[in-house]
């Protein structure tokens, strides 16, 4: 009999698992960006241009691959994205200008796709809710993406290079990685073989992978100067900064266990956690307001992002697809989310940043229901 994430459940532990540590590596690669710009001596725009590559290319990679990597068994497409978020890092971490670091951090993001989009497909066909996967896995993730820039940081602090650090954990959580993919040789029912078309539920996903996705990076991209504006000390911000992420993750975890409740009502029961924490942002001045207000949205905000890839999973057109679907969103929040949120609260401010980040709330909900409608998951 064929091993599948159905009748091996070890293989959910282990999809699960590998989650985590791809979140790690991939947190661990964005919080070595600032580290570049000190290396080269070049501005934030410079550097940030690291990060729109790598939204660009995941966005990119979503759409065409989800037809590629169709002809491949999911074990196969898992392990080449090891391979390939290996590759980038070496490139990225030997680089000895922008011009080389740039492509390096690009073909991280191709990895990540290929390893990503796979492990989420497969899940979701395996044994078991696929909200509850969903949920798990997006909370281990972030858990354990959370956790790379205190481990960097601590080494770096002590005298390390980042370039060292950050290629020698690679090393080992790739190699590791690489290893320890199961063999999972089904697919989804669904597979991809024309070009990626964009019917109406297609577009859906699309956006409302963007909308959840433009929620997190509305909640943290610049909590950290949110913080600091509103007198709160920069060591102690840059604590609480990092609570953002464990609020998140906790939730999503939280809720996998209560997936008996439904999705629509996890939905909205986190929309009113998260639209209390981003109202409160946005109605107080003070620094411990502010504080507790960020927790309480990232609470509120975690689930959805995970909803949002439960329901890309589980459509007519195949978990591939949908997956990718959801990606190409998230690519383009991840990529211009930033940057809104940064002209908005430097021309406006704070306030109607985090304004803008309820307003997409709502439209996330309007979507969500949408895209719910006439389904049963």
């Amino acid at each position: 009999m064929p091993q599948t994430s159905e009748n091996k459940p070890e293989i959910q532990r282990r999809l699960l698992g590998l989650a985590g540590a791809m979140g790690f590596l991939m947190y661990g690669l964005g919080y070595c960006v600032p580290l570049v710009k000190r290396d080269f001596h070049i501005s934030r725009a410079a550097a940030s241009i690291h990060n729109l590559v790598f939204a660009f290319l995941l966005m990119l990679s979503s759409y065409y691959l989800a037809r590629i990597i169709s002809r491949f068994t999911p074990s196969k497409v898992m392990r080449s994205g090891w391979v390939v978020v290996f590759i980038g890092v070496a490139i990225f971490t030997t680089a000895p200008n922008i011009w080389i670091s740039i492509p390096g951090y690009g073909i991280c993001a191709l990895g990540a796709t290929l390893f990503n989009n796979t492990n989420a497909a497969t899940l979701s066909q395996g044994k078991g809710s696929s909200l509850t996967l969903m949920l798990r896995a997006a909370g281990i993730g972030t858990a354990g993406g959370a956790c790379a820039p205190l481990l960097i940081g601590t080494l770096v602090g002590q005298g390390v290079s980042w370039r060292i650090t950050l290629f020698i954990i690679t090393a080992i959580v790739a190699g590791i990685g690489y290893w320890v993919v199961p063999e999972v040789p089904d697919r989804s029912p669904a597979t991809h073989k024309e070009k990626m078309t964009f019917d109406r539920q297609l577009k859906l996903l699309l956006v409302l992978g963007f909308t959840a996705n433009m929620l997190e990076v509305g909640a943290g991209a610049w909590a950290l100067d949110l913080m600091t504006q509103r007198k709160i000390a920069n060591a102690a911000a840059l604590i609480f900064a990092s609570f953002i992420s464990y609020g998140i993750a906790t939730s999503r975890l939280f809720f996998s266990f209560l997936v008996r409740v439904g999705m629509t009502k996890i939905w909205f029961i986190s929309t009113v956690i998260a639209g209390s924490g981003l109202l409160t942002i946005v109605i107080t001045r003070s620094g411990p307001a502010t504080v507790i207000g960020l927790v309480v949205a990232a609470l509120g905000i975690g689930p959805l992002g995970a909803i949002a890839v439960a329901l890309a999973a589980d459509n007519p057109h195949g978990a591939d697809v949908g997956v990718s679907a959801n990606v190409i969103g998230a690519a383009i929040a991840i990529g211009v989310g930033p940057w809104i949120v940064g002209v908005i609260s430097d021309s406006l401010g704070f306030s109607y940043a985090y304004s803008m980040t309820f307003g997409i709330l709502l439209v996330a909900t309007m979507l969500f229901v949408a895209t719910k409608k006439g389904e049963s998951i």
